[in-house]
Formats: structure tokens, C-alpha cells, sequence
């Protein structure tokens, strides 16, 4: 196989007509592909085509924030549990209306992150919406970082890829659409 790259395009001149398999990927034919241009790939395998998708989606620094935040003392977020403390967060798990949301706002530092990171692993979030609606749950969840400032990390595309990454982790088979 020759390749030859330029500015805008890679050309691959297979010897043959016949399609060739380079490790996960069969190429057919001669192919050339320009920046913006889309072209089908066939790829060997689901399983090569999942990792491929993941690896697309997947860019640097996509879990720094949440790895930054503190992991507290369980003792310390246990008040959001507490049906004393006026929260309404049990309360607003166990409603069948999916259209509110439940808003966490605080001053800069105080913790709004490093809570919904406890509650994005706690089993009791699960359970309590399993319970109250009988249906299969994920908690997906996202932190957008001021640090970073005009990165994937920090704008709405860092947002989407990494929510789309954590369905298809949660179900392979999103992969094919």
C-alpha cells in the first residue's frame, strides 16, 4: 500500500482491486479523502467500529474536572438525604415528572460540583428512581470547566461528546445508529 499525504488529502493506492484488510479496517479499491469530505468505511468488526466511535467522541482532558473535585467525607453530604433539611431532593427523585429540575446553586467554591459528583455515584440515587418508576436508570453528568477556559472541556460540544460517550458505554448497540 502507497500513501501519500498532502495539505488537504491522503491518497492510498492499493495494489490490487481486490479489498484488503489492515487490521480492523478493509479498504476497497483506491481511496481518496479531502479535508470535509465523508467516505464509508467497513469496519471488520461492531467491536472495532464501538472503538473507533469512542476514540472520535473521546478528546484530552474530558474527565480533568471531575478528577480535580474533592471526594468529601460521605458525612459531610449526608444532608442532602435528610427529609429534615427541606431540600426536596428524595422528594423531587421519587416524581414521575421528568420536566422540573432540580437546581443547585451556590457562590463560587462552595461545593455545587463536588455534590453532584457524590450524588452522580451514589447507589441511593438509583435505587430511588428505580423504585419510584420501575424503569432502568443512568446517571450521566458533565462539568463544565472555567479553568479551561475556551477548550472542549468548556463549551457545549465537551458537553455533548461526553454525554453521547457515557450512552454508548451504557449501550453499545448506540454505536450502530
Amino acid at each position: 500500500m502507497d500513501v501519500q499525504h498532502g495539505t488537504d488529502s491522503v491518497i492510498l493506492d492499493l495494489p490490487s482491486s481486490q479489498p484488503k484488510q489492515y487490521g480492523d479496517v478493509i479498504l476497497d479499491g483506491n481511496a481518496r479523502a479531502q479535508l470535509g469530505d465523508t467516505y464509508n468505511i467497513t469496519y471488520a468488526s461492531e467491536e472495532t467500529k464501538y472503538r473507533e466511535l469512542r476514540r472520535a467522541l473521546a478528546y484530552e482532558n474530558m474527565y480533568a474536572r471531575r478528577a480535580q473535585l474533592a471526594t468529601m467525607a460521605p458525612a459531610y453530604l449526608e444532608w442532602i438525604w435528610s427529609p429534615e433539611d427541606d431540600t426536596g431532593f428524595i422528594e423531587w427523585l421519587r416524581k414521575q415528572d421528568t420536566s422540573t429540575i432540580y437546581w443547585v446553586s451556590g457562590k463560587p467554591a462552595s461545593g455545587k460540583s463536588t455534590l453532584v459528583k457524590y450524588l452522580a455515584d451514589h447507589e441511593k440515587v438509583k435505587h430511588l428512581l428505580v423504585q419510584s418508576s420501575h424503569k432502568s436508570w443512568q446517571i450521566l453528568h458533565f462539568f463544565f470547566d472555567f479553568r479551561a477556559a475556551h477548550s472542549t472541556s468548556n463549551h457545549i460540544e465537551g458537553l455533548l461528546r461526553t454525554i453521547l460517550l457515557q450512552l454508548m458505554d451504557c449501550d453499545q448497540q448506540l454505536a450502530e445508529l
